[in-house]
């Protein structure tokens, strides 16, 4: 659905209105695609939340849903200003708005990142935890395959995170951000899939 939504913007900018007077409206199919996006992001979180709440066994992971929900909230908030105000000049930087939108779209790329830092370092802590435990060659082996897709997978949501704000900031009233944007919840979904191809026996 969101690819679709993506597409559908894509041709209404590019063919519908290639004059550049019509590429000034924020049409509603690129903030409905970012919703469906951040949905997938909050759900990839919690599985790998919960994830390792069931291997901890220990309640305090829960915590990490804090900074995923607070993410999810600013998102949310961020979208009131950009419905109320439909034109892209809401991502120009001598616009009141501005840092509004800005404020909480770094709130929740923040906690966003906060959150698969936890994610990656508890997963990583527990894989050596059972590394240390476990004296089979085996399963140190198989706990090194584990550790190693922890931090490729961790590290790739980090970076694109990390890049997202720093296109924000550098490249203020362009939409270089918004490519980076679209491949975060990519990267995320990409992760539960690999989760789960990599738990098949």
């Amino acid at each position: 659905m969101g690819q679709c939504l993506v597409t559908y913007t894509q041709w209404y900018y590019l063919v519908n209105k290639y004059q550049p007077e019509g590429c000034v409206h924020n049409i509603w199919s690129t903030s409905d695609s970012a919703i469906l996006q951040q949905i997938c992001v909050f759900i990839a979180k919690s599985f790998f939340i919960l994830r390792i709440r069931k291997l901890a066994k220990h309640n305090a992971i829960l915590f990490l849903f804090v900074p995923a929900i607070i993410g999810l909230a600013s998102f949310a908030l961020h979208l009131k200003p950009v419905y109320q105000n439909p034109l892209l000049t809401i991502y120009d930087p001598t616009t009141p708005l501005y840092w509004r939108v800005t404020i909480l779209l770094t709130i929740s790329t923040d906690c966003a990142l906060l959150t698969d830092l936890a994610v990656t370092l508890s997963m990583c802590i527990l894989l050596h935890q059972y590394k240390t435990q476990n004296s089979m060659m085996a399963s140190r082996s198989m706990m090194n395959r584990l550790f190693i897709y922890t931090l490729a997978t961790g590290l790739s949501a980090i970076l694109f995170e990390t890049l997202f704000i720093a296109c924000w900031f550098a490249f203020p009233g362009t939409f270089i951000f918004d490519g980076v944007f679209h491949v975060m919840g990519r990267v995320d979904v990409i992760c539960i899939l690999a989760a789960h191809v990599h738990s098949l026996p």
